[in-house]
């Protein structure tokens, strides 16, 4: 029952620890042209990270003899994780790829594998900032959110206002 306990207040502990190095951010990022960008910094580690501890919990369960008895519990212990470790790498390359670049007037954001996405200052109606996020607000009603765990956001927040 101690162990139990003890293991337990370990897992909580680990857990807010990487929660915490996942919101890891710096004040400044910055291209190789100059350029201010916004991205985010530790969170796609650690998303790859549950990708890869879900993969090997999904191959351990391949490999239990008595999960091979009944479909079921193949499909549930083992297929399942499987396909959330796929979910996760593939997140974890979607916001590794993310960049959100400060050119001029300009806001050019990469995602993979989406193209480009260009909005123009000029066109900023309005800027609103919350707890959890700063919000660009267009002409074309399109809004682009810049959340408190992306790095190189004070700076490039600071540039923004400046330009609208």
């Amino acid at each position: 029952m101690l162990k139990t306990m003890v293991i337990g207040g370990l897992g909580a502990l680990l857990l807010s620890l990487v929660m915490k190095a996942m919101n890891y951010t710096r004040e400044t990022e910055i291209d190789g042209d100059g350029n201010l960008i916004v991205r985010y910094l530790i969170m796609p580690y650690g998303i790859g990270l549950a990708g890869l501890l879900s993969l090997a919990v999904g191959v351990y369960q391949w490999f239990e003899p008595r999960n091979h008895q009944y479909p079921g519990n193949l499909t549930i212990l083992s297929y399942t994780p499987i396909a959330i470790s796929i979910f996760c790498f593939l997140y974890a390359i979607f916001i590794y790829k993310f960049r959100a670049t400060l050119k001029n007037n300009e806001i050019i954001i990469s995602r993979w594998p989406f193209p480009p996405v260009m909005y123009n200052l000029k066109e900023c109606i309005s800027a609103e900032s919350t707890v959890q996020k700063y919000v660009l607000t267009f002409k074309n009603t399109s809004k682009f959110k810049i959340y408190n765990s992306i790095s190189g956001r004070k700076n490039f927040i600071e540039l923004v206002n400046k330009r609208i």
